[in-house]
């Protein structure tokens, strides 16, 4: 893809969940996976009324990052934390850390043949309904998970679903896709 189309891709990307968001609208936002503070799911950053927000991120360097990036928005917050179901879980480290998570690294060589597992930690996790009940005002979300999740993540995020009016989510769609949506 040239780089003026995959700019054109992520301006109407952008559009496009600017649009849901004025028809939906949450008052409230949750991000988890920022990242580097790149992409289209970012879009909420460029709202008139950028809303209230918890980004989260499991690298605390990552968090601190976006933290200086996000100065002028101080109802922004980042919290540092790995989000599953409250339980320990396998954290994978990759050769690209874009790609460090809980998502077994072996299943994402399909997707990138180069990157490489360098090391797996035990670590403590947090659900997504304890952080929102910590760190957010009861209101309509808008949840972003910019990760691969897993059925730990879905496991501790009941209530905040519950009251979440946009959901967007990045999969991997696998051969047992089709059969299991069927």
């Amino acid at each position: 893809m040239m780089k003026n189309e995959s700019s054109m891709n992520t301006q109407a990307g952008s559009s496009m969940l600017s649009v849901l968001w004025q028809l939906l609208q949450p008052q409230a936002m949750v991000h988890l996976g920022m990242g580097r503070g790149l992409g289209v799911t970012n879009f909420w950053l460029s709202l008139p009324q950028v809303p209230n927000a918890l980004i989260v991120e499991a690298d605390n360097a990552r968090c601190e990052s976006l933290a200086e990036k996000l100065l002028a928005y101080p109802q922004v917050v980042c919290q540092t934390a790995v989000v599953a179901d409250g339980s320990e879980a396998d954290f994978f480290y990759t050769s690209h850390p874009d790609e460090n998570g809980l998502y077994p690294s072996e299943n994402l060589v399909s997707l990138w043949p180069q990157l490489r597992f360098t090391s797996r930690a035990k670590v403590a996790t947090v659900s997504l309904d304890a952080l929102v009940r910590e760190t957010m005002a009861k209101a309509s979300y808008a949840v972003i998970i910019d990760m691969l999740p897993t059925a730990a993540l879905w496991n501790g995020a009941v209530n905040t679903l519950a009251s979440t009016r946009l959901l967007l989510v990045r999969v991997r769609l696998d051969e047992n896709t089709e059969a299991s949506l069927t």
